[in-house]
């Protein structure tokens, strides 16, 4: 007579294996390979940044193939959904990059025009067609600032550079133009720039700063802020 073994039954014992499904036989509702589609669909949202209706078709698609039960046809479909995100996003970064450098090419042609009318003293052009309304400034080496008016500004601007004029000032020098476009109608730029008097030599400091906030209106680009820098 044979005793019982004590052995332990490596069949009671040994994890049941699950066979993968075959297409066309369903996911459970909420099985690991659901889980996995749901983790993979909030990954492609954050990361390609996608609003609710085109994420939502992402999603549904690869879930829905999921549920038929074909995880090999699954991944095909998710390796093309990537692939074309993939290239959608290196084209809009190519036209955000596009947009950005036709931004600083228009608006170092606006600044380039705005110190050549100073240059030629056409104040009135200057107020009316680089400058818009209401305008704020802050002269060089004060603290007062003020918002003018397109007349207030015209006669602030032209004092000024009477006053250099009657000091030997024949024209501005760019030294350095820093433009930074923020979106495709705003900029901050910031101009190194000098005084140069009839002999060529800098009427006061050897290089001064000014800052301006453009923005593009419909009829171009327009400073809306100057600010003189006190360095």
């Amino acid at each position: 007579m044979r005793l019982p073994s004590s052995q332990p039954n490596d069949s009671a014992t040994r994890p049941s294996r699950v066979a993968p499904r075959q297409c066309g036989q369903p996911a459970a509702a909420n099985g690991p390979a659901t889980n996995k589609i749901n983790a993979i669909c909030f990954i492609v949202q954050h990361q390609f940044r996608l609003k609710p209706p085109t994420w939502q078709l992402v999603c549904s698609c690869a879930i829905g193939v999921d549920k038929v039960g074909c995880w090999h046809a699954m991944k095909i479909v998710l390796t093309i959904i990537f692939t074309s995100l993939l290239l959608l996003s290196s084209v809009e970064a190519a036209d955000k990059k596009s947009q950005r450098a036709q931004a600083v090419k228009e608006v170092k042609a606006h600044m380039t025009r705005y110190v050549g009318l100073i240059n030629e003293m056409k104040f009135e052009t200057v107020a009316k067609e680089i400058y818009q309304a209401p305008v704020l400034m802050k002269p060089f080496d004060v603290d007062s600032h003020a918002v003018r008016t397109t007349e207030e500004f015209q006669k602030v601007f032209e004092e000024h550079f009477r006053k250099l004029k009657s000091q030997d000032w024949e024209k501005i020098k760019i030294l350095k133009l820093a433009i930074n476009p923020s979106g495709n109608d705003l900029a901050f730029v910031n101009m190194t720039l000098v005084w140069l008097k009839t002999d060529g030599k800098p009427l006061g400091k050897a290089q001064r700063v000014a800052s301006y906030v453009l923005i593009k209106k419909d009829v171009g680009w327009r400073i809306v802020t100057v600010l003189g820098n006190s360095d």
